[in-house]
């Protein structure tokens, strides 16, 4: 049911500077750095209703169009939070006072409380059609929007289309301002790295940059006044937490965008076994659609969970476990596939589920990781430990383990078995599109089966026995990239817009290959191809991967020859990463295994 009173929005500030300004040519630097918001641990609780009361006629909206007694707690009621439907509040409801506002000119990062506090178990409100007339304050605002609607909606799904980014997400944003300030905010940003290819020297991208960072600010205190008004439940929060993500990424904050990722799929990991311990839910079933979150928002978190698990993931081992039983018991046995969308919903959980398998077993503080990271000179960094980073710690466990990494290894075989059928079917009679799709799970399936193998792995030597999957990921890595990505026009990537699309798809496999494969004519063609396009997926930027690819490379065929083998002493495993993609500079370190003991070099990279 929908709603004609649309949540509070905070009103633009006085200090803010509008792009068109004489005075915005003259603000800040051209990269203005904000600081990174703290991961808070999550706590989702409902809140306690008050005791019964004789029968009355005050009751929620809710429970009188459901004609049950409303035991009328507030500011929602028990009831609705225990059927898990939404609480639409009251007829007589008076708004809390909004906080006063404090004048100041600095963007702010959302912190990840704001996700805790936006969240509450109450039931969302229902998608509402886009009105003619939508709140708009000045044109810029309408143009970033149509740039969101026309250009950013059509390219973040990447080869999986999706209707959470060009249909729910700007529905709901007919009902809810901080959600339409964040679409206009990438928007706005999108418009801004056009501009700049465009005409590289005007200073309109700069002037669309602040507009976009204005935009992003406005949001966030929409946010804030959503919560200080108590329009919060957990569908908004997981809403806001994908497009802070969006932004965030697109931006190249991977420090904020991670921070954010991971306090969303905590409240929805929270949220998912507060309601299995209940009713068990399974893959494909009608759990789903009596849940009251919409499918498109659970697929995005699946995507969002391997974003995480394959890059800083700061989860405890134990949210891991608990990961692992959980999809294992919604995948059951190897069905038999009859189209490709049912192979691929069992894929992704079937990889995440083998990602949280191998995070569970490493041996890694998240909490002292955190404490390490305060203090970085680098404001969004991105920094990652040799423990953090998969396959380059050995995993040692009891054999019931390594029993378990078997079982996981022989499900992938079985899996790409059972899809084999469909798989050909789609190369010789599918379109374009689902011939990529196809190449990008079958890429994912060997890249997988290379990583679990490898956490066990007590030397790289180990890792040529995968020629042959090294071999197949670059071929159909060569056939994916130019149809989902596209190669660039100019020869200066730097000219060339950045491609964002938000599913880990093919990068994080191709710099396996190019860091694991030390056949080299295989592992060059994985790098060219990394450096052939100006291309993100998510917090994987293919740019930066590839220098780091070029740079291990470069040490490891030190005084040996085109085509000679590379020794074991030779092989170099990384220890440890400090990335910003916003200044476009790594600082990267690796060993080799040198006389016994372990060398380490290090280097600053930029590009």
């Amino acid at each position: 049911m929908s709603s004609s009173n649309e949540e509070p929005d905070p009103a633009p500030r006085a200090s803010h500077v509008h792009p068109s300004s004489p005075d915005a040519s003259s603000s800040s630097p051209r990269s203005p750095r904000r600081p990174v918001p703290k991961p808070l641990p999550v706590r989702v609780r409902a809140r306690t209703g008050r005791a019964g009361k004789p029968k009355t006629r005050s009751g929620c909206h809710t429970c009188k169009a459901r004609r049950v007694k409303c035991d009328e707690g507030k500011p929602f009621c028990q009831r609705c939070i225990r059927y898990g439907t939404a609480c639409e509040g009251y007829a007589k409801k008076e708004p809390e006072p909004k906080p006063a506002r404090v004048a100041t000119t600095r963007i702010l990062l959302p912190k990840a409380s704001f996700l805790q506090q936006l969240a509450k178990l109450g039931s969302p409100t229902p998608n509402i059609r886009i009105k003619p007339n939508a709140r708009f304050s000045n044109p810029l605002e309408a143009q970033s929007f149509r740039m969101y609607l026309d250009e950013t909606a059509q390219q973040i799904p990447g080869a999986f289309k999706s209707s959470l980014w060009d249909r729910l997400i700007p529905q709901i944003s007919e009902h809810v301002p901080f959600v339409r300030h964040a679409i206009i905010a990438i928007g706005s940003l999108q418009k801004s790295r056009l501009q700049q290819q465009k005409s590289p020297f005007s200073g309109d991208d700069y002037l669309q940059y602040q507009y976009a960072l204005k935009q992003y600010d406005r949001s966030l205190r929409s946010m804030r006044e959503a919560i200080a008004a108590g329009y919060h439940d957990l569908r908004k929060a997981l809403i806001a937490c994908l497009l802070v993500y969006c932004f965030e990424g697109i931006l190249g904050n991977q420090a904020s965008a991670i921070a954010h990722a991971e306090s969303g799929l905590m409240l929805l990991h929270h949220w998912k076994h507060s309601r299995t311990m209940a009713k068990p839910w399974k893959l494909a079933s009608p759990a789903w659609e009596e849940a009251y979150l919409e499918r498109e928002i659970t697929e995005a978190f699946t995507a969002l969970d391997l974003q995480v698990l394959c890059f800083i993931d700061g989860r405890s081992q134990e949210v891991h476990r608990q990961s692992v039983q959980a999809e294992s018991a919604l995948l059951g046995t190897m069905p038999r596939f009859t189209d490709f969308a049912g192979a691929k919903e069992f894929w992704q959980h079937m990889v995440n589920r083998n990602y949280h398998f191998s995070k569970s077993l490493q041996h890694y503080n998240p909490s002292a990781a955190h404490e390490e990271r305060e203090g970085d000179s680098w404001e969004g960094e991105a920094k990652m430990t040799k423990e953090e980073l998969l396959g380059s710690s050995t995993i040692n466990g009891p054999v019931s383990v390594k029993q378990e990494q078997m079982q996981y290894r022989q499900q992938i075989h079985q899996w790409l078995e059972a899809s084999s059928k469909i798989f050909t079917e789609i190369k010789a009679g599918g379109n374009k599109e689902e011939q990529v799709g196809a190449a990008i799970l079958q890429m994912q399936a060997y890249g997988n089966d290379i990583m679990l193998a490898g956490a066990f792995f007590t030397s790289d030597i180990e890792y040529d026995v995968f020629r042959p999957e090294f071999t197949k990921i670059v071929e159909l890595g060569e056939f994916i990239y130019p149809n989902l990505v596209g190669r660039p026009s100019a020869d200066d990537l730097s000219l060339s817009s950045l491609r964002f699309h938000f599913d880990v798809g093919i990068v994080a496999i191709l710099f396996l290959v190019a860091s694991r494969c030390r056949f080299d004519a295989i592992r060059q063609r994985a790098i060219a191809l990394l450096l052939s396009a100006n291309y993100r997926e998510g917090i994987w930027d293919a740019l930066a991967i590839a220098n780091i690819a070029v740079w291990l490379r470069g040490i490891e065929r030190e005084d040996i020859g085109e085509d000679d083998f590379v020794r074991e002493e030779k092989r170099a495993f990384l220890t440890a990463i400090s990335m910003d993609l916003h200044r476009k500079k790594t600082v990267v370190s690796c060993s080799q295994r040198i006389n016994g003991g372990l060398e380490t070099r290090s280097a600053t990279l930029t590009w």
